[in-house]
């Protein structure tokens, strides 16, 4: 009974179409009647909460971390002024980008190492190094361990952010199935996470003239650099807030489920239901009361 109402209700969804069409942008998609894309599946929301739900992915998490860190003992310096500043860029700066790209489709990204191999990436660190060796060496050169971890710290976003290349929709080497990109993309986000800490932690390591500086980094800078890295896990996210209740939780193994099976086959990134017949059928369908006796 369940899956033939998630079958059905994924094939009204597609019948449906792009709820954004209402809402015309220069960056607006065509949205396949066919294709069920993980990380576009947000396309099919019916809802208009979309916007709403991806700030609160981003601001949360500032919360969090700011909370952990207040739990720990940690004050941060002119903390007021640091408040109304953040304040200013969330209502200012965060919210109206959030709400004016709610209709464009972010596009998945992962981390490809070799973009790290050129002369010009060497070229261009070794000066950024040369600036940050320059910069500590008055406040850090008594302290060489210290000295070290700063420089890394400080050093990592560049490797990370610059490693960083979108996904395109046809499949990589490295990328063959559905769930890949998504997954992909969180580890990048994961990366970008942990590069974030080193660096953040670095700042504070340098105020503070201590080590411990790297565990304040981590406190408030992971879990905020987690969320505003993984841009399409965040749509991916608010479509599962949605849904949530009508589709199963863990909609990617349902959908390889489905296709192992043989409702579903697999095109490049896509799940598409084996025969036009059948989602035309189940379309046509009304969706099944999941209280009702059977």
């Amino acid at each position: 009974m369940k899956v033939e109402r998630w079958l059905t209700l994924l094939a009204a969804r597609l019948r449906d179409g792009d709820r954004t069409a209402d809402r015309p942008s220069v960056d607006a998609e065509v949205v396949s009647g066919t294709d069920l894309v993980l990380h576009r599946l947000w396309r099919l929301q019916t809802s208009s909460r979309l916007a709403a739900q991806e700030l609160a992915i981003l601001f949360l998490p500032f919360v969090f971390s700011l909370s952990l860190a207040e739990r720990f003992g940690f004050a941060i310096p002119a903390g007021s002024l640091v408040a109304v500043v953040g304040a200013w860029v969330v209502i200012n700066v965060i919210t109206p980008a959030v709400f004016s790209r709610s209709t464009r489709q972010p596009v998945p990204r992962r981390l490809n190492w070799e973009r790290i191999t050129s002369g010009r990436f060497a070229a261009w660190t070794c000066l950024y190094l040369l600036g940050v060796v320059l910069v500590l060496w008055d406040t850090l050169r008594g302290r060489p361990g210290l000295y070290a971890a700063v420089v890394g710290g400080l050093l990592a976003p560049t490797f990370v952010l610059n490693a960083a290349w979108p996904i395109a929709d046809h499949p990589q080497a490295t990328l063959t199935g559905p769930r890949d990109p998504l997954r992909a993309e969180l580890r990048y986000a994961s990366a970008v996470a942990a590069a974030a800490s080193l660096a953040v932690g670095a700042l504070f390591a340098v105020y503070l003239e201590s080590g411990r500086g790297f565990g304040y980094g981590a406190l408030f800078a992971a879990v905020p650099a987690l969320t505003l890295s993984a841009r399409a896990w965040r749509r991916y996210l608010a479509f599962k807030f949605d849904i949530a209740g009508e589709l199963p939780a863990r909609l990617g193994a349902f959908l390889d489920w489905c296709h192992a099976a043989g409702v579903m086959r697999v095109e490049g990134f896509a799940y598409q239901f084996r025969h036009q017949e059948l989602q035309d059928w189940l379309a046509r369908q009304e969706i099944p009361d999941p209280s009702a006796p059977r």
